[in-house]
């Protein structure tokens, strides 16, 4: 009977020493296997030269680094990579990245599917499967970042599949790992969570010692409205999200920036401006007005001369906001588009 490999990241990196596998190993070899996979990023027991030959095959016979299998990749004409993850429960994720000629942004989730109900995003269509592991939100990163053609990455935001704070402890692990000095040692100046607003989740994010950035999705200044718009919003009031988003930058002294994606006839008109401009004017805030990527759902993508007048309305008030257009999105990259293209197997 064939034993299940172990995967290394399931372990945090400081208990490696204690595998199975790596016991009776002198300190320094351990490290040397650290470095391998956290300063070069490498995925592939065999390419860890300066481990012993008979190390790399104990290893490659035990272990996995992080289990996670590239089942497919789409590539943009503006060089975007989106990625389809198989996980070893044989669930789907997706995740992207993105590029510009300065910086390289890499786009993770943090569920399987989403609960949160956004009627304008398709993630939300397969419902909601189970949270990420940390491991698997780090063999995410490092399945993608293996693959690059050089090391740099610039930016990692957590705004793929799935509501972050409702993962909050794997995703404060991954982050952990992330910006650990013996680890990733990635700045956490580099990392924005995203999240639909959940108040107390936003408190506790602030709290943990994170010390990254924060992005909050509203989408409409109005009630209502905002309880068409996103489902799970019908218990969250949006003043609520606000004063979180203040006590958010009185712990951290971070900006927060608000999420709004323009959709055509519905969010993008001179009142939905105002009504933002008058919640927002007093606010350590700045404002991504996101052209909405259209899918097979209804809505539509708001004319740009339409976003630049809300920005305008935006900008007499006080509040900065940039017109985000999305990357990647002739192969479904963009914000909104995210879901798995591949049905899991039956398990």
């Amino acid at each position: 009977m064939m034993t299940e490999k172990r995967v290394l990241l399931d372990t945090p990196p400081e208990q490696w020493g204690e595998l199975p596998a790596l016991a009776g190993l002198e300190g320094y070899r351990v490290k040397q296997l650290r470095d391998w996979i956290f300063k070069k990023r490498a995925s592939d027991f065999s390419k860890m030269t300066t481990l012993s030959k008979s190390l790399r095959d104990d290893l490659l016979a035990s272990c996995l680094v992080h289990g996670i299998e590239i089942a497919r990749s789409a590539r943009s004409r503006d060089k975007t990579v989106k990625r389809l993850l198989r996980l070893r429960d044989n669930e789907l994720v997706e995740c992207v990245d993105m590029q510009t000629p300065k910086s390289r942004t890499l786009c993770l989730s943090t569920q399987v599917g989403c609960a949160m109900g956004c009627t304008f995003c398709v993630s939300g269509l397969m419902g909601f499967t189970r949270n990420l592991s940390a491991s698997e939100i780090l063999g995410q990163f490092l399945a993608c970042a293996s693959e690059l053609p050089e090391p740099r990455i610039d930016h990692i935001v957590f705004m793929g599949m799935g509501e972050p704070l409702l993962n909050l402890t794997n995703v404060l692990e991954a982050i952990r790992v992330l910006v650990g000095e013996d680890y990733f040692n990635f700045a956490s100046r580099g990392i924005t969570v995203s999240t639909i607003g959940i108040p107390k989740m936003i408190v506790q994010l602030a709290k943990s010692g994170f010390k990254g950035n924060l992005a909050i999705s509203l989408h409409t200044p109005f009630e209502d409205e905002r309880r068409e718009l996103v489902k799970s919003a019908e218990r969250i009031g949006i003043e609520s999200i606000l004063t979180a988003a203040r006590e958010y930058f009185d712990l951290t002294h971070r900006d927060v920036t608000i999420e709004y994606v323009l959709l055509r006839d519905v969010n993008d008109g001179e009142g939905h401006a105002r009504a933002l401009a008058n919640l927002l004017e007093r606010m350590r805030v700045h404002v991504n007005l996101i052209m909405y990527n259209e899918t097979e759902l209804r809505y539509k993508r708001c004319d740009d001369s339409a976003a630049t007048s809300f920005q305008e309305i935006l900008a007499r008030k006080g509040v900065h906001s940039t017109i985000r257009r999305s990357k990647g999105t002739d192969v479904s990259a963009g914000c909104g588009q995210l879901r798995r293209y591949e049905t899991p197997a039956t398990h």
